[in-house]
């Protein structure tokens, strides 16, 4: 009996962390479409609304500036959004954010669905965020909230996100 239990305890051990170990995710470049809300940033809501009235010109010179780095801008009265390509894989199934300097994560693993804590901090920031991405064969989705302190200035943050596996990494 005692050998069945140590069985048994073993399955349930090792299952667990066969569990958390991967993602079930196609590992690769996605595309991800990033919606971010900032509450308790007055100069944040006033760059939205200047993105919202701009002419379609000067909002093609911005993207054309930022898609440099990666990243394709547009305001929203649901928040900041923006185009963002990154390479994905088991080890590291969380999109970063390309802000974000000095960031600790951990992450746990449930099927499609990794959960996950992040922290940053810089001399100009300090973010904590939680969250969870959810992979379903070719597409993504997840959210997740932040509180930060960037420079003196508190500040919290929701960022939704979908997207779509687009191929191998270069």
């Amino acid at each position: 009996m005692r050998k069945f239990a140590l069985g048994v305890a073993f399955l349930v051990v090792f299952a667990a962390g066969a569990r958390a170990e991967a993602p079930m995710m196609k590992e690769g470049q996605w595309t991800m479409n990033v919606v971010t809300k900032i509450e308790g940033m007055p100069e944040v809501d006033k760059a939205m609304k200047e993105l919202e009235k701009m002419p379609p010109e000067a909002l093609a010179m911005v993207n054309q500036m930022s898609e440099k780095m990666g990243v394709k801008i547009n305001g929203t009265s649901d928040g900041i959004a923006t185009t963002v390509t990154q390479c994905l894989n088991k080890a590291k199934p969380i999109p970063d954010p390309k802000s974000a300097e000095n960031c600790q994560e951990t992450h746990e693993t449930n099927g499609n669905t990794v959960k996950f804590h992040m922290t940053c901090k810089s001399r100009q920031i300090q973010m904590e965020s939680d969250g969870w991405v959810t992979y379903n064969d070719d597409t993504m989705e997840g959210l997740y909230k932040s509180h930060q302190v960037a420079n003196g200035t508190p500040s919290d943050m929701t960022v939704k996100m979908s997207g779509k596996y687009i191929g191998p990494c270069p």
